[in-house]
């Protein structure tokens, strides 16, 4: 079987929200929908399963602040950030892990 790398860039996502109109919560089931297909490779999968999560809930957040967020929470460090939306968000997440 042929296999897969998906680059998940910001392109598609950028393109389903603005040009088509879709909402987060339509784009989400959109890319979680290649998430879960096992024949393509996608390096950090849970980090963007758990990314896209966020960014739905927090539409005030990038989807590229998510994906920083929890591949800091995932590895267990702290995130350093000027950005002071997702300070919040990441000092509420880490709360709720202890």
């Amino acid at each position: 079987m042929k296999r897969y790398l998906l680059d998940t860039n910001g392109l598609l996502r950028y393109s389903l929200t603005k040009f088509y109109g879709y909402t987060r919560v339509v784009v989400k089931e959109k890319y979680e929908t290649l998430l879960l297909a096992p024949y393509i490779d996608i390096p950090d999968r849970y980090v963007l399963q758990e990314a896209y999560a966020t960014w739905v809930k927090n539409p005030s957040v990038s989807f590229a602040d998510c994906v920083l967020l929890h591949t800091a929470l995932l590895g267990g460090k702290e995130l350093l950030t000027f950005d002071r939306k997702l300070k919040r968000l990441a000092t509420v997440r880490a709360k709720s892990r202890v």
